[in-house]
């Protein structure tokens, strides 16, 4: 990855063909990229008289400029930009903790941990019953009378764009999160086992969550996520980059989310930023998770994430007023949209 984004600085920098460069492309594509491309002596000395002559000089410059240079999207231009980005890589030194694939292509390893590709798909049933496990029985407590979430039968709107919101937000799921949010600390508290772990009194005699049982909760929580991370990014298809996969958000911030749901599966919808530089564009990359990886995650945002919110708030006073601001100027916001709404 280091030595792409060094090779792309290198293609905007070195080489550039532009009206101000002392070297023209007519010049440079007669006389070096023949000569990179070893024509004979004959072959090469008719073609560059053909290019020089005063008929066709101006008409050949015009066609360099246009298509045998680096910066354009065109079959040549991509061989411009592979023969300097290699250039970069030879002179730059091997990186520290590079995988290793071996030459049938089939084993790769990376830090001393030797993988074949005949093993991914055990990976992937490994990591997905382990995100079971953790999240039915350590997250969710044992809770086999809780609605699990099951995205054939909910409901989003990929247009949304109010702050907050997510498939939660839509009416049509009222009946399976009716009492979702809260279902988790009523269980710890109607659970002689639970409320004993999680429930202690404090120095004013108040009932408070106990620290070190939060703790614990919070690290179960890490480790589904280590495992629900390996499962969005194996087996939907190719492997998204890590920008791209860590920028993932399940619910509307100043951008909108990532998580959606369409045909019944969990959608992961991402821009590809590789070559935004030159393009100016981005690329989308969308992506389904299979039902079985999709319905751990939605039942994870569901239960899981408001009891979280809950024990983070008791760990971070101030936290509530920060929520209560945000609250606020998103009603701010609705408020003079519907004005505007009622004056136009």
């Amino acid at each position: 990855m280091g030595a792409g984004c060094g090779g792309k600085k290198v293609f905007s920098s070195t080489f550039a063909f532009s009206s101000a460069s002392s070297v023209s492309p007519l010049a440079v594509f007669s006389g070096g990229i023949v000569h990179d491309l070893s024509w004979p002596s004959s072959a090469r000395s008719a073609f560059q008289t053909f290019c020089w002559s005063p008929r066709n000089s101006f008409q050949c410059a015009r066609m360099c400029k246009k298509f045998f240079q680096q910066l354009a999207e065109t079959p040549f231009g991509h061989i411009l930009q592979w023969r300097l980005y290699l250039f970069k890589v030879a002179k730059a030194a091997i990186a520290k903790h590079q995988a290793r694939w071996s030459l049938d292509g089939q084993t790769v390893e990376y830090r001393g941990v030797e993988l074949q590709m005949t093993q991914i798909s055990h990976l992937v049933l490994f990591e997905n019953q382990k995100a079971h496990s953790l999240l039915w029985d350590e997250l969710l407590f044992g809770g086999k009378d809780l609605i699990p979430m099951e995205s054939w039968r909910l409901k989003d709107d990929l247009d949304l764009e109010e702050f907050g919101g997510s498939w939660l937000s839509h009416p049509s799921n009222s009946e399976f999160l009716d009492g979702a949010e809260l279902a988790l600390f009523r269980r710890i508290q109607g659970n002689d086992k639970l409320r004993a772990m999680f429930l202690t009194t404090a120095v004013d005699g108040s009932v408070a969550l106990c620290p070190k049982a939060m703790a614990i909760y919070e690290a179960h929580a890490q480790d589904f996520l280590g495992s629900g991370l390996i499962l969005c990014h194996v087996p939907p298809g190719p492997p998204v980059r890590a920008s791209e996969l860590l920028s993932v958000t399940w619910r509307n911030t100043a951008r909108q989310r990532h998580l959606l749901m369409w045909e019944k599966l969990v959608m992961l919808y991402v821009q590809y930023h590789r070559g935004q530089q030159q393009s100016g564009v981005y690329k989308d990359n969308i992506r389904f998770l299979p039902k079985a990886i999709g319905d751990l995650l939605l039942t994870y945002i569901a239960y899981v994430i408001p009891l979280r919110q809950m024990f983070l708030r008791q760990q971070t006073p101030g936290r509530d007023e920060y929520t209560s601001q945000v609250q606020r100027l998103q009603q701010v916001r609705t408020r003079i949209s519907a004005t505007c709404t009622t004056w136009s």
